[in-house]
């Protein structure tokens, strides 16, 4: 064993902290905090915005910014490893995701028990006591009624809708690509994701979970998410379709498309999703970590 290789091994296998961005970006400024960090034997850094960054995300000063620092890590021989969004949670894009189409919003469902039941557009099923289907295009009124409602908000973005996952690469991975991209697998490794989910507002929705429920099962999905609020066995095997297929949508068109397109362009992706914790945790955000590594070139975990 070469025991020196440990006591001064290569700069990939250093630390690489997250350097937060949170102020005016000045390239001075960056260059001599890349030198004072190469001083103490740090092998990279990932170039993160953070609260109170006052450059625009991904403007020309930005890049500017950000071409510095590859500039002058790789005089080091650091890595400079890009971080895929403004702030956090991964797949926004800083807004301008959600600003491209609001059929881009995340989504998800809400229930309310009732005895009048009024119809409205955000009505997607109603339900009488024992999970019957009941119509909603007409007024109701009755002992516990299940309304269940699609509620959609611009604070992040529907992460199962490929369409929405490749707008956050178009306007994230291939602006960097476009000026960064020859640097790519070499004094820029890759991208950092930090804690994509579906979100933790409700049960999640997606626009294309409809057409991909009937696809995998042949059924409507709507006839029976009046089980996805209870524990009894007679929805078990609904539940059990339902999260199985929200995992499968949110791996394959989030995980899985920018996995595959970061090793298309000789780069590796690395990060970690959110609510790692447990099992039981990991379903209100992902439905499941761990089919995702496998898209990751690094995959990451976060113990905060």
């Amino acid at each position: 064993m070469n025991i020196r290789k440990y006591k001064n091994p290569p700069r990939k296998f250093r630390p690489a902290p997250f350097w937060s961005w949170n102020d005016k970006l000045t390239p001075e400024q960056l260059r001599f905090q890349i030198r004072e960090m190469a001083k103490v034997g740090l092998g990279g850094y990932f170039m993160h915005a953070r609260s109170g960054i006052s450059t625009e995300y991904m403007s020309e000063e930005w890049m500017d910014a950000f071409g510095s620092c590859i500039d002058e890590g790789q005089k080091y021989g650091m890595l400079s490893w890009g971080y895929d969004e403004e702030g956090y949670p991964s797949g926004f894009a800083g807004g301008k995701v959600q600003e491209a189409d609001p059929r881009n919003y995340m989504k998800w469902l809400e229930r309310t028990v009732c005895n009048v039941f009024e119809p409205d557009d955000s009505v997607i099923a109603l339900f009488d006591a024992k999970g019957n289907p009941l119509p909603t295009d007409m007024p109701l009124q009755a002992d516990s009624l299940h309304c269940i409602r699609l509620r959609s908000g611009p604070a992040y973005v529907d992460t199962m809708d490929p369409a929405a996952v490749r707008t956050f690469i178009d306007l994230t991975h291939e602006k960097y690509n476009a000026r960064f991209g020859k640097y790519f697998g070499n004094n820029m490794p890759g991208f950092f994701t930090d804690e994509p989910q579906y979100g933790e507002s409700g049960i999640p929705w997606s626009n294309v979970l409809p057409d991909e429920y009937r696809k995998a099962y042949g059924t409507d999905i709507t006839e029976c998410l009046f089980h996805l609020w209870r524990t009894d066995s007679a929805g078990y095997l609904y539940r059990y379709r339902f999260w199985k297929l929200v995992n499968r949508l949110f791996t394959e068109n989030y995980c899985k498309q920018i996995g595959e397109w970061c090793e298309k362009h000789n780069c590796q992706l690395t990060g970690h999703l959110m609510c790692e914790d447990d099992l039981m945790v990991q379903m209100r955000a992902n439905a499941g970590c761990m089919p995702s590594y496998r898209w990751f070139g690094i995959p990451g975990m976060d113990w905060l």
